[in-house]
């Protein structure tokens, strides 16, 4: 089947920053309970957990839900703090790769789960506008929940005016690839920095696993 659009998940495929929101959900939970977190502790209860169940372990239950939202802010300012003060490259090759995609003129759209002030600074920070327009970004706010979720995924392919079926996605997580695929998508990419996988361990519609954009033949 013909590829006629390409959709990447924000975080993983193009910015290396999977590893930033458990470092600041340490920090900010550090703070709240002036002790230092274990790094046993940072993966058994905060790596891959959602907010609530990471604020219950640590702070108890009987949390509100504006009080998680509050503390997912405070972690979330931190979290750029991070972009701004470090500044992790994007992932290697992806720069080509856009500006391949975008003298072919093959529409892109992106899908976050992230809030939208974390989205307006990467933007910023490394000028993806420069190859997104901005109503194809697809974000958690836009009244869709938090977790990767197949509606991310049949949105943004409404927004480039394609079946899920003609994209092509970028994806690292099981989870995200789970949503695209429940979402229509049969052709995904995924990147991982973990030994490449063997056919059997291959995820349903992963077609290709790659470590960066590199490994692409362009």
């Amino acid at each position: 089947m013909d590829i006629i659009g390409v959709i990447f998940n924000l975080s993983g495929t193009m910015i290396p920053d999977r590893e930033l929101h458990p470092e600041a959900w340490r920090l900010c939970i550090e703070d709240l309970i002036m002790r230092d977190i274990s790094n046993n502790d940072e993966r058994s209860y905060i790596e891959g957990k959602d907010s609530r169940s990471i604020l219950e372990h640590f702070l108890g239950t009987g949390l509100t839900e504006t009080m998680i939202l509050q503390f997912q802010e405070e972690k979330d300012r931190i979290y750029r703090n991070m972009i701004v003060n470090r500044h992790p490259d994007l992932i290697t090759g992806l720069t080509g790769f856009l500006d391949y995609l975008s003298k072919a003129s093959v529409p892109m759209a992106i899908v976050t789960t992230q809030p939208m002030q974390n989205v307006n600074l990467i933007f910023d920070e490394y000028e993806f506008f420069r190859w997104f327009d901005w109503d194809h970004v697809i974000m958690m706010s836009d009244g869709i929940v938090r977790d990767p979720h197949p509606m991310l995924y049949k949105q943004a392919a409404k927004q480039l005016q394609v079946t899920p079926g003609h994209c092509l996605c970028f994806a690292s997580l099981p989870s995200e690839i789970k949503a695209a695929y429940d979402a229509g998508i049969l052709n995904i990419t995924r990147l991982t920095e973990s030994p490449l996988p063997t056919e059997e361990e291959k995820l349903p519609g992963v077609i290709k696993t790659i470590r960066d954009y590199t490994d692409l033949k362009m």
